[in-house]
C-alpha cells in the first residue's frame, strides 16, 4: 500500500503547475496589444454608434422641419389659387354678362339696319 501511495504522489508531482503558484503568466505583448486596439475600436465603435443616433435624430428634426414648411408652402399657394379662381370665375360672370348685353346690342341695331334698309327702299322706289 505504501507502493501504491508513492505512485499516486508521484503523479501528481508529475503534473506542471503555473508558475507563481496559481497566479495567471504575465500577459504577452501581443495580448496587450490586442487588448489595447480592442478597447480603441469599441470606443470608437461607441462615438459611431452615438454620432449616427444624433444623425438620425437630426434627419428625424430635419424630416418634420421641412414637412411643416412645405405643409405651411403649400396651404399659401392654394389660398392664392383659389383667390384667383374666384377672381376668374367673378371676370367670367361679368365678361358673360357684357357679352350677354353686346348680342342683344346687336340683335337690336341688325333690327334697325333692316328697317333703315327697307324705308330706304320705299324711299328709292317712290323717288323712281
Amino acid at each position: 500500500m505504501a507502493e501504491e501511495e508513492e505512485e499516486v504522489e508521484g503523479g501528481e508531482e508529475g503534473e506542471e503547475k503555473p508558475a507563481g503558484g496559481g497566479e495567471p503568466p504575465p500577459p504577452s505583448e501581443i495580448n496587450v496589444n490586442l487588448t489595447s486596439n480592442a478597447k480603441f475600436v469599441a470606443s470608437k465603435l461607441d462615438d459611431l454608434y452615438a454620432i449616427v443616433a444624433k444623425i438620425q435624430a437630426d434627419m428625424a428634426e430635419m424630416e418634420n422641419r421641412l414637412r411643416a414648411e412645405f405643409d405651411e408652402k403649400i396651404r399659401v399657394h392654394h389660398e392664392l389659387a383659389m383667390t384667383r379662381i374666384i377672381a376668374l370665375e367673378n371676370l367670367c360672370a361679368i365678361y358673360g354678362l357684357r357679352l350677354d348685353d353686346q348680342k342683344r346690342t346687336q340683335d337690336q341695331q341688325a333690327m334697325q339696319l333692316d328697317d333703315l334698309q327697307n324705308q330706304v327702299g320705299i324711299l328709292f322706289f317712290r323717288f323712281h
